[in-house]
C-alpha cells in the first residue's frame, strides 16, 4: 500500500542560522532607521540617502531568508498530488498540486561524482529526493522507495549503461 511521504532537507547548519539571524537583525535596524528618520519632503538628496537604507534592509531581509528557508516535498499517494513546503522559522508555506501518474524511481550519478535518487512522473517531470556520496546506499534507499510506491527503478549510475531493475514491484 501506497503511503505518504514527506522528504524534507532537514534543518540548516548553525553556522548558517547564525549568517540568518545577523542578517535579519540588521535588517531591522536598517528598516528602523528608514522609517524613523524618512521625509520625503526633505531635499533629494536626504531622500535618496533613506532610499539606500531601504535597499540594504531588503538585501539583508532577503539574504536572512536565503540563510534560513528549508524546503519539505510532502506526497499523499492516495490523493495523487503532492506539495512542496517552504519553510522559514515556524512560517511554511505551499500547495498542494495534482500528478497524474508516477512512473519511475531513478539513480545516476551526477557531475559532481554525487548519486542522486529521482522521481519521475508525468511524462518528463521528476522531484530531486535523495542525494547520496555511495552509488550502493543510494540503490538501497531507491529500491525501499521503488517497492512503497509499487513502481519501476531505473539503474543509470554509470553513464550511457542504465538498466531497469524488474525485482522492485510487488
Amino acid at each position: 500500500m501506497k503511503k505518504n511521504i514527506i522528504i524534507s532537507e532537514g534543518n540548516r547548519s548553525l553556522w548558517q542560522l547564525l549568517i540568518a539571524a545577523t542578517c535579519y537583525t540588521m535588517a531591522i535596524l536598517f528598516f528602523y532607521q528608514f522609517f524613523s528618520k524618512v521625509d520625503l519632503f526633505a531635499p533629494s538628496k536626504k531622500v535618496k540617502s533613506a532610499v539606500s537604507v531601504l535597499e540594504v534592509a531588503l538585501f539583508l531581509l532577503v539574504g536572512g531568508i536565503g540563510f534560513s528557508m528549508v524546503r519539505d516535498i510532502h506526497f499523499d499517494f492516495k490523493k495523487g498530488c503532492y506539495k512542496e513546503v517552504f519553510g522559514v522559522g515556524p512560517f511554511k508555506f505551499g500547495k498542494w498540486k495534482a500528478f497524474k501518474a508516477l512512473k519511475y524511481v531513478a539513480v545516476f550519478k551526477n557531475n559532481k561524482g554525487e548519486f542522486e535518487v529521482n522521481l519521475w512522473y508525468d511524462h518528463n517531470k521528476h522531484f530531486n529526493i535523495m542525494l547520496f556520496a555511495n552509488g550502493d546506499e543510494a540503490m538501497k534507499d531507491a529500491k525501499t522507495f521503488a517497492k512503497q510506491l509499487g513502481i519501476k527503478l531505473y539503474d543509470a549510475r554509470v553513464a550511457n549503461k542504465g538498466k531497469w531493475i524488474e525485482d522492485v514491484r510487488e
